[in-house]
């Protein structure tokens, strides 16, 4: 896929790829929900789940929020995709849906904890069925650096069936998002009052009033001349 910019004479190359249209068999492979689940113990709800990636910079609109619960294990994770209406409409008119296809993603990216991790490479996909209700995303990592994370999603139904396996799944990370980043020159992003002591003049402690207020006689002259007769 490649894009150029009226002014240019140069076309930006963006993205390249294989795509091989012969049938491929049904996977064979069958994952247990259930034991994913024992081992990825901590959960988040929805709203849990959205908030976080809005504090990293990710925002999703109402049609790209469709995880309902997230297991987050070690270097994997299980999300439970909820189909909404609008998308249940139109899928059968694509081999697997790109909205679907995105929120299958956010699984993967959700597995750093500091940071903002975004989808730029993938090595292989491969689509055995069409998703024809709600579905899981099982992602694990399988190299995980400061810089990025790779791993491997594979797309279930409710009974394990694998829809879709994508491997070589390359998330890189922007800079700047990191907490330790932020909070790299912190302190010379913070202020303090510091109380110094200074000798009191010859008067004392009591200053006299007219060295910093003016007198209602001034006051009255002042707001006098602004008063229309």
């Amino acid at each position: 896929i490649y894009s150029k910019h009226y002014k240019q004479t140069e076309w930006v190359e963006h993205i390249k790829g294989t795509i091989d249209s012969s049938e491929s068999k049904k996977s064979s492979d069958k994952l247990n929900i259930a034991d994913i689940k024992k081992r990825c113990s901590k959960i988040e709800e929805k709203e849990l789940c959205y908030k976080r990636f809005h504090s990293l910079g990710l925002e999703y609109g109402p049609d790209f929020q469709m995880i309902e619960f997230l297991h987050i294990g070690t270097n994997e994770v299980l999300a439970e995709i909820k189909t909404n209406e609008n998308i249940k409409n139109d899928l059968q008119n694509y081999i697997f849906h790109p909205a679907l296809l995105d929120v299958s993603f956010q699984a993967l990216a959700a597995i750093p904890a500091d940071g903002t991790y975004i989808p730029v490479h993938i090595e292989s996909i491969k689509f055995f069925k069409k998703a024809e209700n709600d579905i899981f995303s099982y992602g694990t990592i399988s190299e995980y650096k400061a810089s990025k994370v790779k791993g491997d999603i594979s797309i279930l139904d409710n009974q394990g069936n694998i829809l879709v396996s994508i491997k070589g799944l390359t998330c890189q990370f922007i800079e700047g998002t990191r907490k330790l980043d932020k909070s790299a020159d912190i302190q010379d992003s913070l202020y303090e009052h510091q109380w110094l002591s200074k000798a009191l003049d010859d008067k004392g402690s009591v200053r006299d009033a007219s060295e910093y207020l003016p007198s209602p006689t001034f006051i009255f002259d002042k707001v006098q001349k602004n008063i229309p007769e």
